[in-house]
């Protein structure tokens, strides 16, 4: 009995492996045969997380383009554009391994960019703790030294403290591959996972596009509370006067509704959760309920004085 129930367990673990390997197989071959391009609304649409601007920054994270190969050796030769590296491991499932002696690594990501971003600049941002030299097609553009930790950054998430180095770009676009390829140096005993890399591509006027949105909310945030101190100091003149009260109220609810049009989901710069933003319209109900029942009662009471 003892003896069927093992034969049967190696069965289905060979039957497992098989299946594995054989759909290991099929995703690497789907991806030969329809690479992962991208165009100038792709760097408009997508959004990523980027420290130091936010958390719905356009842009694109290079990780989702194609399937990134990292290499545990060290050679020059590695940045060329021509280089064939289908048989390196893919970094998602390999960027954690620990390999004895090695604190250097390869990685190198394919780009398939749309005709129409030919010459058109870009910027490449960069995130590592570790040193990063950044090659396009074979040529060095960029090249970090490890920065130390930033003050109070202890017990923070490891993305929210990397420091990030941008650097502007052109891609070919001449109908083959291109190749960004960054060779990282990073501590012995540590795996390219604890190095934290992150790799993104955006468009010259991401920075500029994130601090226009606040600064545009903000001006109508300081617009909002400068009507609700001068309606709060007109009522206290005159108690009586509740109307200026009722302004007041409204203009903290546009003031709360321009810091969930920031932070909010889906398309706010900060992102808070989406729960948030439906304190909006909570607000705002029982606000409407509340003057519609304060307007009744002045119009019984004036009634009532008439009579």
């Amino acid at each position: 009995m003892r003896s069927h129930l093992r034969f049967t367990a190696t069965v289905l673990l060979i039957l497992s492996w098989a299946f594995a390997h054989a759909q290991e197989e099929e995703g690497t071959g789907h991806e030969r045969e329809r690479p992962r391009h991208f165009d100038a609304g792709g760097l408009r649409e997508g959004n990523l997380e980027l420290p130091g601007q936010g958390q719905q920054i356009p842009g694109i994270d290079l990780r989702t383009i194609g399937r990134p190969r990292i290499a545990f050796i060290d050679d020059s030769a590695f940045a060329a554009r021509d280089l064939d590296d289908n048989a390196w491991p893919q970094l998602h499932r390999a960027e954690d391994s620990l390999v004895p002696g090695v604190h250097i690594w390869w990685v190198r990501y394919h780009l398939y960019p749309d005709a129409g971003l030919k010459r058109v600049p870009l910027v490449l941002s960069v995130g590592s703790s570790a040193d990063v030299e950044v090659f396009l097609n074979g040529s060095s553009i960029l090249r970090t030294t490890a920065m130390p930790t930033l003050k109070g950054a202890e017990g923070m998430p490891l993305a929210d403290s990397l420091p990030h180095v941008s650097a502007p770009f052109k891609l070919l676009c001449d109908d083959h591959r291109e190749v960004l390829a960054l060779r990282v140096t990073g501590l012995p005993g540590r795996t390219l996972k604890d190095a934290g890399l992150m790799v993104s591509m955006h468009r010259p006027d991401v920075g500029y596009g994130a601090q226009r949105t606040v600064m545009h909310f903000g001006l109508f945030v300081g617009v909002n509370l400068i009507i609700l101190v001068l309606s709060v100091i007109l009522w206290f003149q005159d108690r009586r006067e509740t109307s200026w009260l009722m302004l007041g109220l409204l203009s903290l609810i546009e003031a709360f509704d321009s810091v969930i049009g920031v932070a909010g989901e889906p398309d706010g710069v900060i992102a808070f959760p989406a729960t948030d933003s439906g304190a909006k319209e909570e607000c705002e109900e029982n606000l409407r309920m509340g003057g519609e029942h304060h307007h009744s009662t002045q119009a019984e009471v004036g009634t009532r004085h008439h009579r």
